[in-house]
């Protein structure tokens, strides 16, 4: 018989089920990894960090943009935005550095890591790590250290936006712009 101090829990069996464990906390970016067609690739062999937004995060951002979740789903840039919160890479957070992380979208962008305040915690529990995106929007690492036999993911409190490649491409991910994107295109901007 051996006493812990803490509650064992087995490896969970890969990133995407993550987003199946804790609905109150992953249901949205559950959703957005089906309608993105990304169940295969979370759920592979690769070695991946994941900083995935909470419910929360998504919420904010909808309520920012003033969309809801069918035009979150209808993105098409989607898959580039969630890939835009993974890296190739298996970091823990005691293995995070204040530097940039080359993410897998696939223009292979860079998010930032700032562990300026990082505070050591056990288990889950993170303090003082920041993730900064190409907009330069500051995000708190609010949970950290999910291992999985493909990854690891640390939960966000806001979406991750990267660089947009236009104007256009702006403009033509969200209904409310056509107009300005006929303009646009007609006067071979």
């Amino acid at each position: 018989v051996h006493v812990v101090d803490r509650v064992l829990l087995p490896l969970i069996d890969s990133i995407y089920v993550v987003t199946t464990l804790f609905p109150e906390l992953t249901s949205i970016l559950n959703r957005l990894v089906h309608a993105a067609g990304l169940v295969d690739e979370l759920s592979g062999s690769a070695s991946i960090t994941v900083f995935a937004p909470n419910n929360y995060a998504f919420e904010k951002l909808m309520d920012e943009l003033l969309i809801d979740i069918d035009d979150l789903i209808s993105l098409p840039i989607l898959a580039d935005v969630i890939w835009y919160h993974a890296v190739n890479q298996y970091l823990l957070i005691s293995d995070l550095n204040t530097q940039s992380y080359v993410t897998l979208k696939p223009d292979k962008q860079s998010m930032s890591v700032n562990m300026d305040n990082y505070v050591p915690r056990l288990g889950f529990e993170v303090d003082g790590v920041r993730t900064i995106d190409n907009q330069h929007d500051v995000n708190n690492v609010i949970m950290g250290n999910i291992e999985t036999k493909n990854g690891v993911a640390h939960v966000i409190d806001r979406v991750l936006i990267p660089l947009f490649d236009s104007i256009v491409q702006i403009a033509t991910s969200f209904d409310d712009y056509t107009i300005l994107v006929r303009l646009v295109q007609a006067a071979g901007l």
